[in-house]
């Protein structure tokens, strides 16, 4: 049963969403109710069972199933939420929280839309992170190796050579610190490869010889037994997410895009496969965004039946994609047209 509390913030925000007021006397509140629970809008259900006069005859019949109204709504939410988890797991981030925001809007101030959302953003900042790192460890590789080359600039009177060593020797300075801070960010949440390569990498660009007391016990927990049997199991899984990637590389199947969506989805509940998730994200765009243009460049020429069929091709991708579903719309009507004046 959802608590007080929620009943307040649920009816706010029933109330915002349209006009309330009292069900009519001569309305049949209860088939009214009925036919909003089975179109599934949970809002006009609340707003019947909570406005019901009591001088309506079906008063008693209504307020009876006010606590099922109560559960739609709360089943409802937990649905939404999985919803956009799953998109998340399968790396469709913007999507994810275009389900929260339309959660939000619907039923406002709702704790656990709240903390879902929150959750939600916390995992997206990993992955953040997560890439930052990766970003700064092969700028810090890319730094070191660029050491000769800053002592020839400096035998040179060129101005202009001084200034570019200068500009390195900064850069230098401000990876370091951006790596140390991320280092004890991943310590913190016992990331040891992540944390040993970014404290590791900031020591060699700093010069120092003392060593972070958190590289030391990311080198200690990496030489254990414990972590390389975790690692393996993590290993298989990403392994696979892997190898169905790299079947869509080589075969450019939407089917096999699909796939290694559909794996993700169903083995990221926790995050851990958040890095290949991104990675299959970012092709599944590159593929609609190639496919909207392809079958753009097909409509202009006049041939809309392969227009047509390039967009519906990249259709399972986004499905609910408003431009694509625009083009479809415009080329079936074009088809459409032309088929009647070949009668």
């Amino acid at each position: 049963m959802l608590p007080n509390k929620l009943l307040a913030v649920l009816f706010v925000a029933a109330a915002m969403a349209g006009c309330v007021g009292p069900v009519p006397m001569h309305v049949d509140a209860e088939e009214e109710l009925a036919a909003a629970r089975k179109a599934g809008d949970h809002v006009r259900a609340l707003e019947i069972v909570e406005h019901i006069s009591a001088q309506h005859p079906q008063y008693d019949a209504l307020i009876k199933q006010r606590e099922a109204v109560l559960q739609d709504i709360e089943k409802h939410q937990h649905a939404r939420i999985r919803e956009a988890g799953n998109l998340a797991s399968s790396g469709r981030w913007q999507e994810a929280f275009a389900v929260m925001d339309e959660l939000d809007r619907q039923w406002r101030g709702s704790g656990l839309i709240a903390q879902a959302r929150h959750d939600l953003e916390e995992r997206q900042m990993l992955r953040y992170h997560q890439l930052a790192a990766d970003v700064l460890v092969s700028e810090a590789k890319w730094i070191i190796s660029q050491q000769a080359s800053k002592e020839q600039l400096r035998t040179l009177t060129e101005r202009d050579a001084n200034s570019l060593v200068q500009q390195l020797e900064e850069r230098q300075i401000n990876v370091a610190e951006q790596m140390n801070r991320l280092g004890h960010y991943f310590a913190d949440r016992k990331d040891w490869p992540r944390t040993r390569d970014l404290l590791g990498n900031a020591r060699a660009l700093s010069g120092v010889e003392e060593r972070d007391p958190r590289l030391t016990e990311a080198e200690r927990q990496l030489a254990g037994a414990a972590h390389r049997q975790e690692r393996l199991i993590a290993q298989r899984t990403s392994q696979r997410a892997d190898t169905l990637i790299e079947q869509y590389r080589k075969t450019e199947s939407i089917k096999d895009l699909i796939a290694a969506r559909d794996y993700l989805q169903s083995n990221n509940q926790d995050g851990s496969l958040d890095e290949e998730a991104t990675r299959l994200e970012s092709l599944s765009r590159e593929r609609f965004r190639a496919g909207l243009k392809g079958g753009d460049s097909l409509y202009a020429a006049g041939d809309y039946a392969a227009a047509e069929k390039v967009w519906k091709e990249v259709a399972p991708l986004y499905p609910n994609d408003a431009e694509l579903a625009g083009k479809l719309e415009r080329v079936s009507k074009v088809l459409e047209n032309l088929k009647t004046l070949g009668r």
